[in-house]
């Protein structure tokens, strides 16, 4: 995985190419995971929210981001846990998702001015049939072509927990639910008629 990152980043810095950084110009670009579905059921979806910023103190030349799942180890068989959905970011970023093991988003941006955040959403379909699996890992990483002075916020994982069941909504709790919305439905027809 990290092969095919090295070939994407190069890529990116070969057709955005602003320029090589200047000497001592420094850029710390750092990730999070601000919000992360946990736990999550089978067949469910996950949604993380994940956060770049840089740091400064200098702009961030040709950043990258990749996020998806951790390397598949299927120890049950040979089916993932789950499966990348869609990815949204902010205007100026180019996303594409590659399929490759494990498959993983790639987001590029020519250039991040000091202080910038960007905030990405991205959906994870849980697989049905996670074949005993308890969690699977998701993983957000930044680089850019800008010399970083601290490398320890380059990279986030977060762990998700497959839920053996998901935890059910009382009968009379439903019911009570089905009456309020079938009251509600009903003063809307009213209104329209």
């Amino acid at each position: 995985m990290r092969a095919a990152r090295a070939v994407l980043f190069a890529f990116a810095v070969a057709v955005s190419a602003p320029g090589p950084a200047l000497a001592g110009s420094t850029a710390d670009v750092a990730v999070e995971i601000l919000e992360a579905t946990d736990p999550v059921a089978p067949g469910a979806v996950a949604t993380y929210r994940i956060r770049v910023t840089n740091r400064g103190p200098a702009p961030a030349e040709n950043v990258s981001l990749s996020a998806g799942l951790a390397h598949p180890n299927f120890p049950n068989g040979p089916f993932p846990p789950a499966y990348l959905s869609n990815l949204r970011g902010p205007l100026g970023w180019q996303c594409i998702s590659l399929p490759l093991p494990p498959p993983f988003w790639a987001c590029f941006l020519p250039q991040m001015a000091p202080g910038a955040v960007a905030e990405f959403v991205g959906t994870v379909v849980v697989s049905g049939n996670t074949q005993g699996r308890a969690n699977f890992d998701f993983v957000a990483s930044v680089e850019s072509a800008s010399p970083d002075p601290d490398q320890s916020n380059n990279r986030v994982v977060a762990t998700t927990t497959i839920a053996s069941t998901v935890p059910a909504v009382s009968e009379r709790g439903g019911l009570l639910l089905a009456v309020l919305f079938a009251i509600v439905g009903l003063g809307v027809v009213a209104r329209r008629t």
